[in-house]
């Protein structure tokens, strides 16, 4: 047992370690994915260890969490060559947990596609819809970004259109806000001393 528990722990602080290699952008994304989907530190950093691609990761925890599963578990069936699709049905999902609603009209390369699907198809029937591994990561991340930044759905969109991986959208994101924060407090502090001088 006790060799067991040495082996996890091994485990862990390897994937520690090799995470320390990321960039500064990469951590403050996974950092986010952490928050957002009330993972750990210690199960992201298995995932960023496993052969997934770093924007599958809040796809592996958002699937996990819907199924209440581990996110182990997905990272099997992704070894083992099934499509996110696939691992999704075979948790009795369906493409429905994939969708949410975008107000306004919506002209985008990539996102139009996936939206006019659900958009021209009874509700009662999106357990038919199909969706690419591509059509998935973009769906999970748009939401995941859009939604733990507090940002416009319209601007990560237009980002991801531009050729923008996950990991530069969240980091233009959190710069952009930390700038419009800081010039918020410039202003406020420059209104201050004007009324101290008056």
């Amino acid at each position: 047992m006790r060799v067991k528990a040495l082996s996890v722990f091994i485990v862990f602080a390897a994937a520690a370690l090799m995470a320390v290699g990321a960039s500064a952008s990469e951590e403050d994304y996974f950092s986010a994915v952490a928050s957002y989907y009330n993972s750990t530190d210690n199960v992201v950093d298995y995932l960023i260890n496993t052969e997934l691609a770093i924007d599958e990761i809040p796809v592996t925890l958002y699937i996990a969490n819907l199924a209440e599963t581990s996110p182990e578990k997905i990272v099997k069936q992704r070894d083992e060559g099934d499509s996110w699709m696939e691992i999704v049905r075979n948790h009795d999902l369906d493409a429905g947990v994939f969708y949410y609603m975008v107000v306004g009209d919506l002209n985008s390369e990539m996102y139009t596609p996936p939206f006019e699907r659900f958009k021209t198809t009874l509700r009662i029937n999106w357990n038919r819809i199909e969706l690419t591994d591509n059509e998935i990561v973009n769906l999970v991340n748009l939401k995941f970004i859009y939604s733990h930044n507090d940002y416009s759905v319209y601007e990560v969109i237009a980002l991801r259109d531009s050729g923008k991986d996950f990991v530069t959208i969240n980091d233009r994101i959190r710069k952009s806000k930390n700038e419009m924060v800081q010039a918020e407090k410039a202003k406020r502090w420059e209104l201050a001393k004007t009324e101290k001088d008056k």
